[in-house]
């Protein structure tokens, strides 16, 4: 399992790794840096349920759903396939919106749309950090 991590995951140890870390007794806590090599997995294979299941596993298992880097992957994530909702939810769940996180979602409707949303957001922003 350890072998996985010295090299960048790929679809097929992104799913060894998820399969080994749903073992109970194992008790395995990832680093940061596992979970965002994961998600990027994710996204490069074009995997979007291998990536639902990580965040879902993330989710229940790990108190770093609130980082800021574990948020923009996510976000990369369901943006990637159109998911424009989920990329929302994410954003209103963060307690102390940063300028990454406002960048993100402002982002993710410019690409997406609507984009009235983006300014609108955009609008929020300058109103919450002025």
């Amino acid at each position: 399992m350890m072998q996985c991590l010295k090299h960048p995951l790929n679809h097929t140890n992104a799913r060894r790794l998820l399969c080994t870390l749903t073992i109970p007794s194992l008790n395995i806590i990832l680093s940061t840096a596992a979970y965002i090599q994961s998600l990027d997995a994710c996204v490069a294979s074009k995997s979007l349920r291998l990536g639902q299941e990580i965040h879902q596993y993330i989710l229940q298992n790990s108190p770093i759903i609130k980082d800021s880097i574990i948020l923009e992957k996510l976000t990369r994530l369901y943006l990637e396939f159109g998911k424009i909702r989920h990329v929302r939810k994410l954003f209103d769940e963060i307690p102390d919106l940063d300028v990454i996180d406002w960048n993100s979602m402002i982002r993710a409707y410019a690409w997406r749309g609507p984009f009235e949303e983006a300014i609108d957001l955009y609008k929020r922003f300058w109103i919450r950090m002025g």
